[in-house]
């Protein structure tokens, strides 16, 4: 599974719930009231959000093979909420990439094209539980 921005946390819902292969995080954030009350800081949106996209939590129960992608200068989910949802990962076969100067709604860039090839053609043929 790949998964960008609410996307990612989207995909984090579905590994964390189904066997799956991999998964790739590309920006996304560790929870989405984190990621609002960045944005809006005026706004009480912890509060008021139902929908909390809270990775950072659900991301424990995958233990498969992880990428992460995240942008240094996103200033959307700013990058130490990207870190702090790799850190919250068990995956003992884990990569975070930081792309500098890249922001949350830049396309990826062609260099890093290698690594998320590299990461797919390394992932197991089996598909691993929980």
């Amino acid at each position: 599974l790949m998964g960008r921005s609410l996307g990612g946390a989207v995909t984090v819902a579905l590994a964390t719930e189904h066997p799956v292969r991999g998964m790739i995080l590309d920006r996304t954030f560790s929870c989405l009231t984190d990621a609002a009350a960045y944005n809006f800081p005026w706004l009480p949106v912890h509060w008021i959000m139902r929908n909390r996209f809270a990775s950072v939590e659900r991301i424990g129960n995958y233990h498969g093979p992880l990428l992460q992608l995240h942008g240094t200068t996103d200033k959307v989910v700013p990058f130490h909420q990207g870190q702090q949802l790799f850190d919250a990962s068990p995956s003992k076969n884990k990569k975070f990439i930081p792309i500098h100067d890249w922001g949350h709604n830049a396309p990826l860039p062609d260099d890093i094209l290698p690594a998320l090839i590299g990461f797919i053609d390394a992932i197991p043929c089996h598909t691993p539980t929980h």
